[in-house]
Protein backbone atom coordinates (compact mmCIF):
# COMPACT_ATOMS: atom_id res chain seq x y z
CA UNK A 1 0.00 0.00 0.00
CA UNK A 2 1.12 3.64 -0.84
CA UNK A 3 0.16 6.53 1.45
CA UNK A 4 -1.67 9.88 0.83
CA UNK A 5 1.79 11.40 1.57
CA UNK A 6 3.70 9.37 -0.63
CA UNK A 7 1.31 10.07 -3.84
CA UNK A 8 1.41 14.06 -3.08
CA UNK A 9 5.48 14.06 -2.84
CA UNK A 10 5.61 11.72 -6.30
CA UNK A 11 2.89 14.38 -7.59
CA UNK A 12 4.89 17.63 -7.08
CA UNK A 13 8.26 15.36 -8.21
CA UNK A 14 6.40 14.49 -11.57
CA UNK A 15 4.94 18.19 -12.01
CA UNK A 16 7.72 20.16 -11.14
CA UNK A 17 9.58 17.87 -13.68
CA UNK A 18 7.29 19.11 -16.41
CA UNK A 19 7.38 22.37 -15.08
CA UNK A 20 4.04 22.86 -13.99
CA UNK A 21 2.21 23.50 -10.50
CA UNK A 22 -0.10 22.40 -8.73
CA UNK A 23 -3.17 22.47 -6.29
CA UNK A 24 -4.86 20.51 -4.00
CA UNK A 25 -8.62 20.34 -3.12
CA UNK A 26 -7.54 17.75 0.00
CA UNK A 27 -10.00 17.20 2.23
CA UNK A 28 -8.50 14.56 4.56
CA UNK A 29 -9.50 12.03 2.16
CA UNK A 30 -7.82 8.92 0.89
CA UNK A 31 -6.25 9.59 -2.51
CA UNK A 32 -7.06 7.43 -4.90
CA UNK A 33 -7.62 6.43 -8.91
CA UNK A 34 -11.01 7.51 -8.55
CA UNK A 35 -10.45 11.15 -6.99
CA UNK A 36 -7.28 12.05 -7.84
CA UNK A 37 -8.36 14.23 -10.61
CA UNK A 38 -10.80 16.03 -8.08
CA UNK A 39 -8.15 16.34 -5.86
CA UNK A 40 -4.83 17.62 -8.34
CA UNK A 41 -5.90 20.13 -10.46
CA UNK A 42 -4.27 22.61 -12.73
CA UNK A 43 -5.77 25.72 -11.45
CA UNK A 44 -6.63 26.75 -7.49
CA UNK A 45 -10.23 25.85 -6.73
CA UNK A 46 -11.09 29.53 -6.56
CA UNK A 47 -10.10 29.82 -10.13
CA UNK A 48 -12.55 26.47 -11.00
CA UNK A 49 -16.09 28.06 -10.47
CA UNK A 50 -15.98 31.43 -12.49
CA UNK A 51 -19.02 33.06 -12.52
CA UNK A 52 -20.76 29.75 -11.77
CA UNK A 53 -19.80 28.33 -14.67
CA UNK A 54 -17.63 24.74 -13.95
CA UNK A 55 -14.47 25.12 -15.55
CA UNK A 56 -13.49 21.78 -13.84
CA UNK A 57 -11.07 20.64 -17.12
CA UNK A 58 -8.21 21.84 -15.07
CA UNK A 59 -7.24 18.49 -13.82
CA UNK A 60 -3.56 17.69 -14.24
CA UNK A 61 -1.69 16.06 -17.50
CA UNK A 62 -0.20 13.50 -15.39
CA UNK A 63 -2.41 10.67 -14.10
CA UNK A 64 -2.91 8.69 -10.46
CA UNK A 65 -1.00 5.53 -12.44
CA UNK A 66 1.97 7.61 -13.66
CA UNK A 67 2.06 8.97 -9.65
CA UNK A 68 1.50 5.18 -8.42
CA UNK A 69 4.57 4.07 -10.52
CA UNK A 70 6.70 6.81 -9.26
CA UNK A 71 5.68 5.94 -5.92
CA UNK A 72 6.59 2.42 -6.73
CA UNK A 73 9.56 2.93 -8.64
CA UNK A 74 11.04 4.38 -4.90
CA UNK A 75 9.93 1.83 -2.69
CA UNK A 76 11.38 -0.96 -5.18
CA UNK A 77 14.82 0.94 -5.69
CA UNK A 78 15.06 0.60 -1.85
CA UNK A 79 14.22 -2.83 -1.22
CA UNK A 80 16.67 -3.72 -4.29
CA UNK A 81 19.29 -2.85 -1.62
CA UNK A 82 22.61 -1.03 -1.83
CA UNK A 83 25.35 -1.36 -4.67
CA UNK A 84 26.97 -3.92 -2.53
CA UNK A 85 24.29 -6.15 -1.55
CA UNK A 86 23.03 -6.15 -5.45
CA UNK A 87 26.48 -7.25 -6.16
CA UNK A 88 26.50 -9.95 -3.81
CA UNK A 89 23.29 -11.30 -4.33
CA UNK A 90 24.64 -11.46 -7.89
CA UNK A 91 27.75 -13.38 -7.06
CA UNK A 92 25.39 -15.90 -4.38
CA UNK A 93 23.23 -16.10 -7.68
CA UNK A 94 19.96 -15.05 -6.19
CA UNK A 95 19.68 -11.86 -7.50
CA UNK A 96 17.08 -12.65 -10.31
CA UNK A 97 14.94 -14.35 -7.43
CA UNK A 98 15.46 -11.12 -5.11
CA UNK A 99 14.22 -9.16 -8.29
CA UNK A 100 11.05 -10.93 -8.97
CA UNK A 101 10.53 -10.83 -5.36
CA UNK A 102 10.79 -6.73 -5.38
CA UNK A 103 8.79 -6.88 -8.53
CA UNK A 104 5.54 -9.34 -7.21
CA UNK A 105 6.12 -6.84 -3.87
CA UNK A 106 5.43 -3.43 -5.51
CA UNK A 107 3.48 -4.46 -8.80
CA UNK A 108 3.33 -1.00 -11.39
CA UNK A 109 -0.32 -0.42 -12.48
Amino acid sequence: MITNQEIIIAAEKLTRQSGLDFFMDYQNQDISYENFNDIFLSKPPSQIEIDGENKSDYSLAITYSDVYNEVIRNKRKVAYGTWEEQLEMQFDGTWEAHVNSVKTQFPFI
